[in-house]
């Protein structure tokens, strides 16, 4: 028999309890967890000529996922079930999938008590929602078994909170709808571009499925994909992309050496093996070569059935098709994952550079992280690009493919067929460094200075030390850095600025200790504080003639109402000049 031991004694898991001790001993356990738990009281309450009760009760009292039975009536019974809970969970799906599993085993285990279950008035009651103590919990679950009876005599499972159950019924609404969208075949696939950061040409596309009328139910396309990996749905939803996009890919994208990106769910009780062969069949019947497929492995959620990828993925590359891990959640220990071998390229969410403008530690972060990825051979993919800036910037820090908002929206492949042209002259603005190429002789095209300033400079905060400087310097071959204080330019650091604080020693194996403090010391100490500095609204032939009579030497940062805004380098103004003054 399993014991649950808490610090006042020891716990028949198996002993049918009555209410009082079902209570004290609730309270015990969950005084003596050391991790964070979901815990439910359920209460299960019989008509008085329901039959199998008595079978019920003993099934009931042997499930696994049931820590304590207690018998209040001789038709009414709690349950206390109770799993780990993860930061980052839907709570109110967690719940769903709690009570599911309760059922599931109690099926395996006696179909005939799972039947009896399954017409009884079911109360719920969730601890840390709508009650504080398990003696309130007990008292709310046996009052929702009171409530919301269906038509036809059964009882709907009922939530105590209002609000747990009006989310109960928007859930059952959107099961019926994914169910349906599954049986039509409804599912819609849109197409995003994937840019490659070196060429700047499209690489391929990413497959995206979208669910249909979903605004109407105030449910997005991340939402749909959670309740289809708990209906155990998500692998059926992966075929239907792969089956709708491989053939659009084949008649209407395909050209030499671009791919079709699609997305594979771990989450799933399906064979991932099996998958991956179906994928083949999917693509030789619409002759698409393996090479020119990339699987991105999404995240594994906790609980999830654990994704074997040392033993499947060699035999999907061995055929050529590439695989990118999905970003870094909970579900992957990043560095196990980018030294197996088994995977080509890393995605990386919008979350790891949104902040670029707030802090030069970002810039540090997706740095290393590049490099490691490069170091094991593995691209980087950078999504949900959304401006010039962020995508110039990542450019410079050495990401190899990038897409977002700032090239095209997700699009059905007519739109996507039509918009192409327009998603070329987002790349142009890119590579262009966003200012505009005047005319010969003309001194500026009427454009204002910010035409002209470099605003995707990686920057540093005043406390930040002098090695990360260097790196940027080093690495990224930066000719100024901007150091940033809540907003404001208060300092420069550029490479003469920086080597008189630095000797030749440094870095070396004749290093001294005292040279190895230097690294350390904050830039604040080292920064030219003496720059000039202009309104970004200043028009680009005012700067140029300022500069020209060396009234203004560069570098210049480009401000707006005292907020930095960008930084004029002597690169740039040269290019500039060159532009002016290049053949007639």
């Amino acid at each position: 028999m399993e014991k649950l031991v808490s610090n006042t004694g020891s716990v028949d898991k198996y002993q049918l309890h009555s209410k009082d001790s079902f209570i004290a001993s609730a309270e015990a356990q969950i005084k003596d967890m050391k991790y964070r738990c979901l815990n439910l009281v359920v209460a299960f309450k019989f008509s008085a000529d329901a039959s199998d009760v008595e079978k019920f009760e003993s099934r009931a009292l042997s499930l696994k996922c049931v820590r304590l039975f207690a018998k209040v009536q001789s038709n009414l019974y709690l349950a206390s079930l109770c799993e780990p809970s993860f930061s980052g969970q839907n709570q109110f799906r967690q719940m769903c999938q709690v009570i599911k599993n309760f059922f599931d085993e109690l099926m395996a285990y006696s179909p005939k008590a799972h039947q009896a279950a399954k017409k009884c008035c079911i109360g719920i009651s969730a601890l840390g929602h709508d009650s504080d103590t398990v003696a309130s919990a007990v008292v709310h679950a046996i009052q929702a078994t009171m409530s919301n009876t269906g038509d036809d005599g059964t009882q709907h499972l009922c939530f105590f909170s209002t609000t747990l159950q009006a989310q109960l019924k928007r859930e059952r609404v959107l099961e019926n709808y994914l169910q349906q969208v599954i049986r039509n075949s409804a599912l819609r696939v849109t197409y995003q571009p994937i840019i490659n950061a070196r060429t700047w040409q499209i690489a391929g596309y990413e497959a995206l499925c979208r669910f249909p009328s979903t605004e109407q139910l105030k449910a997005d396309t991340r939402e749909m994909i959670g309740i289809a990996e708990e209906l155990d749905l998500v692998s059926e939803i992966d075929l239907m992309v792969y089956q709708k996009s491989f053939t659009d890919f084949v008649s209407q994208l395909r050209e030499e050496g671009n791919f079709i990106n699609v997305n594979l769910s771990p989450n799933t009780s399906e064979n991932i093996g099996l998958l991956f062969d179906f994928v083949e069949f999917l693509a030789t019947s619409v002759d698409l070569d393996m090479s020119q497929i990339v699987i991105d492995v999404n995240e594994l959620k906790p609980n999830s059935k654990p994704f074997e990828f040392r033993e499947v993925l060699p035999r999907l590359k061995d055929k050529g098709t590439r695989v990118a891990l999905d970003d870094m959640g909970m579900g992957f220990d990043i560095a196990y994952y980018l030294e197996s071998g088994c995977f080509d390229l890393l995605r990386i969410s919008r979350s790891f550079f949104r902040n670029f403008s707030e802090s030069g530690t970002h810039h540090q972060v997706v740095k290393l992280l590049i490099q490691l990825c490069h170091k094991y051979h593995i691209e980087v993919i950078a999504e949900g690009v959304e401006t010039l800036e962020e995508a110039q910037l990542l450019a410079y820090l050495g990401v190899d493919y990038m897409q977002g908002y700032v090239f095209s929206h997700p699009l059905e492949m007519d739109e996507l067929k039509r918009s192409l042209a327009e998603v070329h002259e987002r790349i142009k603005l890119v590579t262009h460094c966003n200012y505009d190429e005047p005319a010969c002789g003309d001194a500026s095209g009427g454009a204002d200075v910010m035409a002209l300033a470099e605003k995707n400079l990686p920057h540093m905060d005043p406390g930040e030390p002098i090695s990360l400087a260097y790196e940027y310097q080093r690495s990224l071959e930066a000719e100024v850095l901007p150091v940033i204080n809540r907003g404001e330019c208060v300092g420069l650091i550029d490479r003469p600025t920086l080597n008189l604080h630095l000797t030749p020693a440094m870095g070396t194996k004749l290093e001294t200790s005292k040279e190895a403090a230097i690294w350390n010391k904050p830039v604040a100490g080292v920064m030219n504080v003496h720059f000039p500095r202009v309104e970004k609204s200043m028009p680009m032939s005012e700067l140029i003639e300022l500069v020209r009579s060396n009234r203004l030497s560069l570098p210049v940062v480009v401000v707006e109402e005292g907020r930095y805004k960008g930084v004029i380098t002597q690169r740039q103004m040269i290019q500039q000049l060159t532009n002016m003054c290049g053949p007639n």
